[in-house]
């Protein structure tokens, strides 16, 4: 278990001397299990100056870089770690993820499908690159990569979570709704999927329900992004339907959690 005793034993051992690059990398992962954010951010931009032949430290500046929403410097970080190692499958993955997170939907295709000629099991890269497909409206594709992921981790709760976006996108909002659930069953966050879970309740009209499972999300989630990602799906639904009941709400109630987080 993280604790910050053991982030201070890694700290004094850094300060004399006697660490190396799994000990930055330990320390910095400590620290974002701690949600102490900018503190791994310090200890993975040292990580990056004492050893900067290392991929695996500019792959975990990266995705501090990215939890922080500082998408150019994400960018910057992985790049950095493929010019070392053009084989490194978890940069071209975190890339792709960055890209996703830009709307660069071909982008992150094109990162995934790098990943996934170096790693041709990696079930994540097949559900991240369904969530690109599904984004362009390629479902058919989509669903190919969410079978695999599922044949690959049929008890992963993002499986499931990939799934229920699926059939989300296809309008089969019971079928959402269901995989939603079965996502959070598996889940050791038992909301981890409850902003995805409240479109499809808005979408069927349970407004109540909807509101409920964002309310308590915003109790419970631990990275700002979560909900800038939850406020911009909330809004393409509002241009897909902007008479929906209970959005509004849904959207004020994101946008005042961001505020108060700027």
């Amino acid at each position: 278990m993280a604790s910050p005793q053991a982030a201070r034993a890694y700290e004094t051992a850094i300060a004399l001397g006697r660490g190396r690059g799994s000990t930055y990398r330990r320390l910095g992962k400590l620290y974002l299990e701690l949600q102490e954010i900018e503190r791994s951010l310090d200890v993975f931009l040292r990580a990056t100056a004492a050893e900067p032949d290392e991929a695996q430290n500019w792959h975990a500046l990266g995705n501090v870089y990215r939890s922080l929403g500082q998408h150019d410097e994400a960018i910057e970080a992985y790049t950095r770690a493929l010019e070392v190692d053009p084989k490194h499958a978890y940069a071209w993955h975190g890339l792709g993820c960055v890209y996703a997170d830009l709307g660069r939907h071909e982008e992150a295709i094109e990162a995934h499908n790098k990943t996934l000629e170096l790693d041709p099991k990696d079930d994540m890269a097949y559900r991240n690159r369904a969530e690109s497909l599904i984004r362009l409206g390629r479902l058919d594709e989509a669903e190919t990569d969410c079978r695999e992921s599922e044949r690959l981790a049929p008890e992963h709760p993002y499986t499931h979570g990939r799934l229920a976006q699926l059939e989300y996108a296809k309008g089969n909002y019971e079928e959402a709704i269901t995989r939603y659930q079965k996502a959070a069953a598996l889940a050791t966050d038992k909301t981890e999927f409850n902003f995805d879970l409240a479109l499809p309740l808005l979408c069927l009209g349970r407004i109540e329900d909807g509101l409920a499972a964002i309310r308590e999300r915003l109790v419970t989630f631990k990275c700002p992004s979560d909900v800038r990602y939850a406020l911009i799906d909330c809004k393409l639904l509002k241009d897909r339907d902007p008479d929906l009941p209970g959005l509004n709400t849904a959207i004020s109630l994101l946008q005042e959690v961001m505020e108060r987080s700027e």
